[in-house]
């Protein structure tokens, strides 16, 4: 069963989820580190991040004993070690996740870290506080947050994200019960308030919808759509068209429940 399978009275449109391309060279803000050691490793994240002698102990004694565990891993690179570690190996780009590994953690700060890390102009332009005027504080963190989780789960920069791309993000958060802010049961899309943003930064093409759920659905199914959807038939008719109408003074011998017929 599709998404769209649970409202069947409503029809897709032509924007239908996709998983990105990957890109022929995935982002790697701190280079390819595949096969660094754990010490390499960290010694990059503390140049980067450790801004304080205090948050760079932090860093250190939290990320060390990671990488030295994943390395007693049989695999011949980190990625391959192990499928999902904490947020600063998200973030730049040592790990790729998958939606459900990513969002089975709770990050504090993420959206900062992986902006920081990604040093991607596009998404520096999504984070500027003029594209969040017209939004609650809560819809501003969500709209973050979204964007963060797809560039990090597909492991793309914001110019490779696509109304597709972001669709199908937002149908398998909806799928697996992890929209952000939302009770998995009530069936929430993800990413329906950066859906807005990029369409005004210009970034999704002309022909996007404006929101996202307009990209879900187009407006209620035709009768014809429907009918042909559950494949209803009108038994009726054969039997109205074979049955001649009864002389004057003659009682109908055609039961009452067929005496209609009906034209879809």
């Amino acid at each position: 069963m599709t998404f769209y399978d649970r409202d069947f009275s409503f029809a897709p449109t032509a924007i239908q989820p996709v998983v990105p391309t990957p890109p022929k060279h995935p982002p790697r803000p701190l280079g390819e580190l595949s096969e660094a050691s754990a010490e390499e490793i960290v010694a990059l994240v503390c140049r980067k991040f450790g801004t304080t002698p205090r948050k760079e102990k932090y860093l250190r004694s939290s990320l060390l004993p990671l990488l030295v565990s994943l390395s007693r891993f049989p695999g011949g690179t980190q990625a391959g070690r192990l499928n999902t570690a904490e947020g600063y190996a998200f973030a730049i780009r040592l790990i790729q996740p998958s939606l459900l590994a990513f969002r089975s953690y709770n990050f504090l700060h993420y959206t900062d870290i992986f902006r920081e890390a990604a040093q991607d102009r596009l998404l520096d332009e999504f984070f500027e506080p003029s594209n969040a005027r017209s939004m609650a504080q809560k819809s501003h963190r969500q709209s973050r947050f979204d964007i963060c989780a797809a560039l990090t789960v597909y492991g793309i920069e914001l110019a490779d994200l696509t109304p597709e791309g972001l669709l199908h993000y937002a149908t398998e958060s909806r799928k697996h019960g992890v929209t952000l802010g939302e009770h998995p049961a009530d069936g929430c899309f993800a990413g329906t308030k950066c859906w807005p943003v990029l369409v005004d930064m210009g970034h999704f093409p002309e022909s996007a919808p404006r929101s996202m759920r307009s990209a879900v659905v187009r407006g209620q199914r035709s009768v014809d759509e429907l009918v042909d959807r559950h494949e209803i038939r009108n038994q009726t008719s054969a039997i109205c068209s074979s049955t001649t109408s009864p002389a004057a003074g003659q009682r109908s011998t055609t039961p009452r429940s067929r005496r209609w017929c009906t034209t879809w």
